[in-house]
């Protein structure tokens, strides 16, 4: 073990606003004292950048015209020139290209330890585009086979990796997902907000947050859900939290579901205390996940939640326990759930008490934190 901080480099395609980046957040504000960290990445911008360079942790950009991705020479070229000039104990990719890129270059210049992330939904019969090909499964397997192992973000993962990829248990090491505590915004602050929005004060709110890629996460079936619980004749609003690509595809079918006036797209937003006190009820209704970071902020924000079953969803949320969990595909199953909570408010109370406290029991930032470093610390020991 070295007589200073633990260098730690992380690896990652891009530095946005996902929830690989956001852990990274976690890492940054809750290690900073003990892991002397850097990130590596193509690009980087926006709020979660400067949280993490706020927590004092370098972010670098290796090359900002994106090249060839994977296989650009001057991605991996920067990369080694990075490794040799700062000499990390540890390299820690994330995503396809980030473990690639990570360790590549770090098995190839013997950094003690060089890590993978897998964070990608747990099947190979996903939605098309989220499937892992027969390459790159295989180069995974290759890279995973002569590195320190992979760090599986939920136990569906976990399974996955050992069952279906073939690796050795003992190089699968389970690190759960976690989110920070925070306290909801004050009532006055709420009403303001709702009525800004120009929700009812009585209306019930329907919310959702997430990257507007919607064959991941099928906001469409959240509208398609709406529309079917407004037809029940309960006057619901939609609230949806973030950007991507398919909002303008999204905003249109809102219109043609006649859910124009009862829809608000706020784009992407950082004040988490108040767009999910807003929500009276939280949906995730996506089409594949591996460990939502917005599911365990609902629950550790008492939202009463409904969930598709994807990926490691049943990892966090146990239904009928903390959670109402649906089929992922069925806008029918999804109305039915939502409806269900606004006609049993017990019902709706006790979810999200159990959701409070599962999330601050198992799924917290300091807990994720702990375990990320005993990791590391692990791997550098049976190193030594």
């Amino acid at each position: 073990m070295p007589d200073r901080p633990i260098r730690v480099l992380h690896v990652l395609p891009h530095v946005l606003e996902g929830g690989v980046e956001r852990r990274r957040v976690l890492l940054a504000e809750q290690l900073g004292a003990e892991l002397e960290m850097r990130i590596a990445c193509l690009t980087g911008r926006g709020p979660v950048r400067e949280r993490i360079e706020a927590a004092g942790v370098p972010v670098i950009e290796m090359d900002r015209r994106h090249g060839r991705g994977v296989f650009d020479p001057r991605v991996h070229a920067r990369m080694h020139a990075l490794l040799l000039r700062w000499r990390p104990d540890i390299v820690h990719g994330a995503i396809f290209e980030g473990m690639i890129w990570g360790a590549t270059a770090g098995l190839l210049q013997r950094v003690p330890v060089v890590l993978l992330e897998e964070t990608s939904y747990p099947t190979d019969d996903g939605p098309a585009g989220f499937r892992r090909s027969r390459w790159t499964r295989g180069a995974l397997r290759l890279i995973a086979g002569r590195s320190s192992g992979v760090v599986a973000v939920a136990p569906r993962i976990r399974d996955y990796l050992i069952e279906e990829q073939g690796l050795a248990p003992e190089r699968v090491h389970l690190v759960m997902n976690g989110v920070a505590d925070f306290e909801l915004a004050a009532p006055d602050a709420v009403l303001a907000e709702r009525r800004r929005l120009g929700f009812d004060d009585d209306s019930i709110v329907i919310g959702s947050v997430g990257r507007m890629n919607d064959a991941h996460k099928k906001f469409s079936d959240l509208l398609k859900a709406a529309r079917q619980v407004r037809d029940r004749g309960h006057d619901v609003r939609v609230l949806l939290v973030g950007e991507g690509h398919d909002r303008p595809m999204l905003e249109k079918l809102a219109a043609e579901l006649d859910l124009t006036a009862h829809a608000v797209f706020t784009g992407r937003r950082e004040d988490r205390e108040l767009f999910f006190a807003l929500m009276d009820v939280f949906v995730l209704s996506s089409a594949t996940e591996a460990a939502p970071l917005a599911l365990i902020e609902a629950m550790m924000a008492s939202r009463p939640s409904v969930a598709t079953r994807v990926g490691g969803v049943e990892d966090i949320a146990a239904d009928e326990e903390n959670a109402l969990l649906v089929p992922s595909n069925a806008p029918t199953r999804i109305a039915d759930a939502v409806e269900r909570l606004l006609v049993e408010p017990g019902l709706r109370d006790t979810l999200a008490q159990a959701a409070r406290r599962h999330a601050a029991d198992n799924l917290s930032a300091r807990r994720y934190a702990d375990d990320v470093a005993s990791l590391y610390r692990r791997c550098l020991a049976s190193r030594a």
